[in-house]
Order: C-alpha cells, then structure tokens, then sequence
C-alpha cells in the first residue's frame, strides 16, 4: 500500500510529525534533543507509553493483542535489553548512539540512493515498513508501523507525501473499534472498555498536538 504519511502512526500512538515524534525531532534539532526525550519519557505502564497520565491503570500490553506477542522487550542490533527500547526511555549511551547511527545511515541511503528495496551488495532485502490499520467506529483509520520505523521517519523527513508499506504477517492486518469487547485485553477483563479505548483513540489525536516537552 501507499499510505499518506499523515495517517503513519509509531509506537505510543505518535504520528511522524516534528511536534511529536523523537526521531524527526532528532531530525530537525539534533542529538539534543533526542536525549533530551528519552530522559524525560520513561513510562511505567501502557497509558504511560501512550502519553496518557491521568489514568491509573498498571496494564502493560495493548488491549488488542495477546501479551506474549506485544509486552517482550528485544534487544537489537547487538545491544540487549537492558540498554532501552527505541520508542521510549531511559536508554544507554550506547543506545542512543545506535539510534542516531540507525536514522542518518537511513536518511543518506534514502536520500543518495532512494528507497531500495534489494540491495545486490551488500546482498540485502529491506522489503517495506511493516504494520497494521486501526480503524474507528466513524470510519477514520490510521496505519501503525512496527518494523522499519527508522526508514519511515527518514522518508517523512524527505518530504515524502506517501509511505510505501506492507501489513506485517504476524500481526492482524485490522483492528476495528467496533470489536473492542472481543479484544483479548477486554475479554480477559484486564480492561474495561473504556480504557482499553483511551489507548486506541491516541492513535488518532490530530498530528500537530504536542504531546511531550
């Protein structure tokens, strides 16, 4: 699919905008002020994560996927857990290092080379940015990436209007608001539906709203 970078959502609900996303921050002021959010963003729970303080629930995973496949922290790329998750902090200094490295590695291929989905030297196929669509009762939808979110952000960054994306296969391709009482999260009565819906509307807050300082 081609998908308008508007409706582009990364972990924790974030659009690919400069007033909420970290990376195209990183992007427009530098490595200050990508440290500047993982020290200052360090959720405890999924509310947290999503940019939502006034709620009290300790939940740890999204209220539409089973925990096993939505709470395991990996680490990447050579560095394991410990040293913090891309989307949020704290992280170490080598992670940050790693996440600066990962977005200008991106941003010079793309802009150099394109967007290149194989690579005959070094021997590489990076296929498309990975996700899924969440879609309102009103008919609204939005497509939220859980691979290639480094390349994603240096496309949007580039000024592309259109994301060149893919569903991830072992994901559901859909979650539809309407299905929120067969969500596994609500069904296992871990959420009510209400909060379990405070986390699928942060995906479709308007993408110029700043959600953190």
């Amino acid at each position: 699919f081609n998908i308008p970078a508007s409706r582009i959502r990364h972990h924790g609900g974030q659009a690919y905008s400069y007033n909420q996303h970290h990376f195209m921050q990183y992007y427009q002021s530098g490595i200050e002020a990508l440290s500047k959010y993982y020290s200052q963003h360090n959720p405890k729970t999924i509310f947290e994560k999503h940019f939502i303080f006034n709620n009290s629930g300790k939940q740890m995973h999204l209220p539409w996927m089973f925990s096993s496949s939505s709470s395991k922290v990996i680490g990447e790329h050579g560095l394991s857990e410990e040293h913090g998750h891309s989307a949020y902090g704290p992280v170490s200094g080598d992670k940050l290092k790693l996440e600066v490295k990962r977005l200008d590695y991106c941003l010079h291929s793309i802009k150099n080379n394109g967007y290149l989905i194989k690579r005959g030297f070094p021997k590489q196929y990076n296929g498309f940015p990975r996700g899924y669509f969440l879609v309102s009762n009103s008919g609204d939808w939005v497509f939220r990436v859980v691979g290639a979110k480094h390349r994603v952000a240096a496309l949007v960054s580039l000024r592309w209007e259109n994301i060149p994306v893919c569903c991830e296969p072992s994901f559901p391709r859909c979650i539809f608001e309407s299905e929120i009482s067969n969500w596994p999260g609500v069904v296992s009565g871990e959420y009510s539906k209400d909060d379990a819906k405070l986390i699928f509307d942060s995906y479709f807050r308007d993408p110029n709203l700043k959600i953190w300082h």
